[in-house]
């Protein structure tokens, strides 16, 4: 409460008017109101923020009572609000709502003490505690009973009816991927009017089901995604993070009237599973479906303030080429297997196409293969010059016989550009040029003749002991020796 009393005296004696003239005296407290301007949507709640700054002398700006006089009628009862804060800056706020599509001006001032007079029908104005000829833009009409910074702010609200859309209409993300939506909230107008840009809450919820989205009620007690509209492009993004699971997420987003983007759309009437898509106070249209097309669950007539989507989470093709490194002779055919699936399941009569990076020996070569009902299929080739080649295939998805949709960044060990696991992959082939054996050396006293021949002779001189002894068993497993010992010189020394 500002120190009224003593100016209400001298106003009593003469020395000071009961309406107050323009002032050039020093600052001593102030009010500012934002937002400044703004488009909303009807029947949605808006906060209007307040906030006074003080000399802290003279005036203090906690404390304050701020009067939102929405028609300048005195009659009316309109918001108002209490600063808190130091005795320099305090603030407060209110929330507004409106069902009418208009341009609503709003001044808000300073309540110096009772009777506090807005401004309205009264002529003279008796006791007016706002500036009743400022308006909006203070640049421009600053008002002629106070100088600015003043007591008094005036504020507007443009209230459009409006609609919801959320794209992509049907997406697609892989799990543990970041899914954006992009909500999107304009004017309702008729031709020729372009609609506008208006600014909105809004919020989402991933919808359960038979069989359930994978992500379904992400967030047991709370909405499962919010975000704000921007006055220049009517947008905002919608974000979830996908779990581990396949399959597709339905997602409802509605407008949220009630200024809640904190809790459950239906706070007074929770569910006990935490499906935060119906009750006493949810928003959306509950009849809404993905296709708002007449006959596919529109629900209500469209455009409305409800956008269902669908986002498929799925892995995304994945080809794998074995072996990654492998060593063949030159003038031999290398096979490299390739295996294509999608989800763990094989894809079946896809084309690929690979070829040899640049820098290889037969860079520049193409090959191709289509893939069976198991997902493989292999690609061959024959190199007649020795070096190394590097091979890089993926699916030939424009059927041109090249794999320019590959990740080109992707090399052997390098995982490139794309997450894995993608769609393309390395191998890599070195080519070496055959090599003969060398034959026995027969100066080599360490050959396999010459160590025939060296048995040999120690199996006659066995045998020549053997007689000697005239012990005929001796003698019999002698010549037995001998003649393996023949043998065997035949066969190391052809």
């Amino acid at each position: 409460m500002r120190n009224v009393a003593r100016g209400l005296v001298l106003a009593v004696m003469g020395v000071l008017p009961l309406v107050p003239t323009q002032s050039a005296s020093a600052f001593s407290i102030g009010l500012d109101v934002t937002p400044e301007t703004i488009v909303r949507a009807t029947d949605t709640d808006h906060r209007l923020f307040a906030t006074v700054t003080a000399d802290g002398t003279i005036d203090t700006a906690s404390g304050q009572t701020i009067r939102f006089d929405r028609d300048d009628n005195p009659v009316t009862e309109d918001e108002e609000c209490l600063t808190a804060g130091t005795p320099t800056v305090a603030t407060c706020s209110v929330l507004i709502t409106n069902a009418t599509v208009e341009t609503e001006t709003i001044r808000a001032f300073i309540e110096d003490g009772p009777p506090a007079v807005p401004c309205g029908p009264i002529d003279p104005p008796v006791n007016q505690d706002a500036d009743c000829t400022e308006g909006r833009d203070e640049a421009t009409t600053p008002g002629t009973v106070t100088a600015e910074p003043d007591e008094t702010d005036v504020v507007e609200v443009e209230w459009e009816d409006v609609s919801l859309e959320v794209t992509p209409e049907t997406g697609t993300a892989s799990p543990g991927a970041t899914v954006n939506l992009t909500a999107t909230v304009k004017s309702i107008e008729t031709a020729p009017a372009v609609p506008r840009n208006v600014v909105a809450n809004v919020d989402a919820e991933i919808l359960g089901g038979t069989p359930a989205s994978p992500n379904a009620n992400k967030n047991p007690t709370t909405i499962d995604m919010e975000c704000t509209t921007s006055q220049v492009t009517g947008t905002c993004t919608l974000s979830y993070t996908a779990g581990p699971n396949v399959g597709v997420d339905s997602i409802q987003a509605w407008i949220d009237e009630n200024d809640d983007p904190d809790t459950a759309p239906n706070p007074v009437d929770p569910e006990p599973d935490g499906d935060e898509t119906s009750g006493d106070e949810f928003e959306a249209d509950p009849d809404e479906g993905r296709d708002e097309a007449t006959g596919a669950d529109p629900g209500d007539a469209e455009p409305d303030r409800t956008d269902v989507v669908e986002v498929s989470i799925a892995t995304g093709p994945v080809l794998d080429l074995s072996p990654q490194t492998t060593t063949k002779n030159v003038g031999e055919e290398v096979s490299l297997a390739v295996t294509y699936t999608q989800n763990a399941q094989p894809l079946s009569g896809q084309r690929i196409a690979a070829a040899v990076l640049t820098g290889g020996p037969n860079a520049g070569k193409l090959l191709t293969c289509t893939t069976t009902a198991g997902g493989t299929c292999t690609l061959k080739y024959i190199s007649t010059v020795a070096g190394q080649d590097r091979i890089r295939a993926t699916a030939d998805t424009d059927g041109n016989g090249q794999p320019n949709e590959a990740d080109a960044t992707e090399d052997v060990g390098t995982i490139g550009g794309t997450a894995e696991s993608d769609a393309t992959d390395v191998s890599r082939v070195t080519w070496v040029s055959p090599t003969t054996p060398p034959g026995p050396d027969p100066d080599d006293d360490d050959s396999a003749c010459q160590k025939a021949q060296k048995k040999l002779k120690k199996a006659k001189k066995a045998l020549k002991k053997a007689k000697a002894s005239e012990n005929d068993d001796r003698i019999a497993k002698a010549k037995k020796r001998v003649k393996k010992a023949k043998k065997r010189r035949r066969a190391a020394c052809a």
